[in-house]
């Protein structure tokens, strides 16, 4: 596994721990928020799969969007996130 999987792994693991952090989430941000989670892990699991590579940035941007004012440190991590996904080779 090439340094930028190294690095979306360490990001997961950051986002995770951002996420335990929040308290008083609503249902909706919390399913928005396992499903991201589960989309990196798939990511991680399959690196090869372009349509889900595409998916992911799409679910990553509407992430973005939504908790970019309420959890900046969440929004955060997903940007880094972005980053890393744009400089993965499929």
């Amino acid at each position: 596994m090439n340094e930028h999987y190294e690095d979306l792994k360490d990001s997961l693991k950051k986002l995770r721990w951002e996420i335990e952090k929040i308290e008083g989430v609503d249902n909706q941000s919390r399913e928005k928020l396992d499903r991201l989670v589960r989309s990196i892990q798939l990511k991680l699991e399959h690196p090869g799969d372009a349509r889900h590579h595409q998916d992911l940035i799409d679910h990553l941007n509407d992430s973005v969007d939504y908790f970019e004012v309420s959890h900046p440190e969440l929004t955060a991590i997903m940007n880094r996130i972005m980053i890393i996904l744009g400089n993965l080779v499929i």
